[in-house]
């Protein structure tokens, strides 16, 4: 283990004015350079740059990032195997937080270098992981990016000065990758790009109608209500008839119908109130969108409902 892993091991399992040390030896650690560490994320140890705050999110947050290994399981009822595309791969850590299983195979794609090399430590097999650096776009073009890095996430966005990367839309790659063209699942977290690579996926979901995990948060953006709004509204016109939602930390929210349009900008105003949350938005087909958010409902109750007030949250739950 090196020194890196060590003091942010000792910080993720430390309390109080233990754990005030050692993230400050961390921090002090970071002013000399970002090393790579080794940290136990979602049961698998995956290599990544001591900066990176998912370790310390899941740590002090209990239900951060546990959605993909419940959905994952229910995707897998009657399936042998699954086939997820992973748009914003980052390190790895959402591969690992599905359980990726051996049969299973993962397109994922990561146009930031600094993390796709982390990406390809993690995930070496190209068997089973293939890897992409493009980024995924509404249509076919090159072109020169920035991407603004800061402590385990990246954004992407159009510079002049930027560097060339490929800009692709899914259903494009999709076609190149036919291993790919029916996906069970297709996961999308790009830092405010999420609406530009829905945007050029729209042919795959409605031709195979996969799971869709995508995150819905603001990043300044002028018009970011009503590009959510039309987002969703494409997801209506290919068969999908309602979203489950959950906030930053993983705590479920509620469902919305799709043909609600009141309700989902009453939602959107809510998060540009607040200004401090993003929303995780899941998609599923209507035959199977019920029996999850029947299991999510179970899940909540018995995780996070004690004593005398279980009953009443199974009850409000039924309502739901």
């Amino acid at each position: 283990m090196n020194l890196a892993s060590h003091i942010y091991r000792r910080a993720i399992d430390s309390r109080g004015r233990a754990r005030a040390f050692w993230m400050a030896l961390r921090d002090l650690m970071l002013k000399v350079g970002d090393r790579d560490c080794t940290m136990k994320v979602h049961g698998r140890q995956l290599t990544m740059p001591l900066s990176h705050q998912l370790p310390l999110y899941i740590a002090l947050h209990d239900l951060y990032d546990t959605l993909p290994a419940r959905l994952a399981r229910f995707l897998r009822r009657g399936r042998n195997s699954l086939c997820l595309i992973d748009v914003g791969a980052n390190v790895g850590d959402s591969i690992a937080a599905f359980g990726l299983h051996p049969h299973d195979k993962c397109l994922a794609i990561e146009p930031n270098e600094a993390f796709a090399r982390y990406l390809r430590l993690n995930w070496p097999d190209p068997q089973q992981v293939i890897h992409l650096g493009i980024v995924c776009t509404s249509g076919e073009q090159a072109g020169l990016y920035a991407i603004d890095q800061h402590r385990g996430t990246a954004s992407i966005r159009p510079d002049a000065s930027g560097q060339a990367l490929q800009g692709r839309p899914l259903d494009n790659v999709v076609d190149t990758f036919e291993a790919f063209r029916h996906p069970d699942l297709i996961k999308i977290d790009t830092d405010g790009h999420d609406f530009e690579v829905l945007a050029g996926a729209m042919q795959t979901i409605a031709r195979s109608r996969p799971a869709v995990l995508f995150e819905c948060d603001v990043f300044g953006r002028p018009t970011y209500a009503q590009a959510a709004l039309e987002r969703l509204e494409a997801f209506a016109a290919v068969g999908y008839s309602d979203v489950i939602v959950y906030d930053n930390l993983g705590v479920l929210v509620g469902r919305y119908a799709l043909d609600d349009r009141s309700a989902l900008a009453a939602l959107l105003f809510r998060q540009l109130v607040l200004g401090r949350i993003y929303y995780d938005m899941l998609l599923l087909e209507p035959s199977a969108s019920a029996d999850f958010l029947a299991a999510e409902l179970e899940f909540f109750v018995e995780a996070r409902v004690q004593g005398a007030l279980r009953s009443t949250a199974s009850d409000a739950a039924r309502l739901i």
